[in-house]
């Protein structure tokens, strides 16, 4: 995530990237991938917007835009990277 997005004081919907490195894991072919994702940080949800993965070499080898879709909002799980994501990027609780 981007220092911006960790500042976020006052959006309830933050939209940030968050970045998966699987460059330790020789079973994925992709060894990056970007999500976009929308979280809903008074229920604790999110939902993605768009994905790309990327090869070693920094080449795009696939991507798709959820955007337009009618993606739901899902619960986010307890101890997960995207519940640090979560808690990074919404505001403290004391200003929901």
């Amino acid at each position: 995530m981007r220092l911006n997005d960790i500042l976020n004081e006052d959006d309830k919907y933050p939209r940030v990237w968050v970045e998966i490195d699987y460059s330790k894991d020789s079973t994925v072919k992709h060894r990056t991938t970007k999500k976009l994702i929308n979280f809903d940080c008074v229920n604790r949800k999110a939902k993605t917007l768009q994905t790309i993965m990327y090869a070693p070499s920094g080449e795009i080898i696939d991507s798709w835009d959820d955007s337009e879709a009618p993606t739901k909002y899902r619960y986010v799980a307890p101890d997960t990277v995207l519940e640090g994501a979560l808690t990074s990027a919404c505001p403290s609780k004391r200003q929901l």
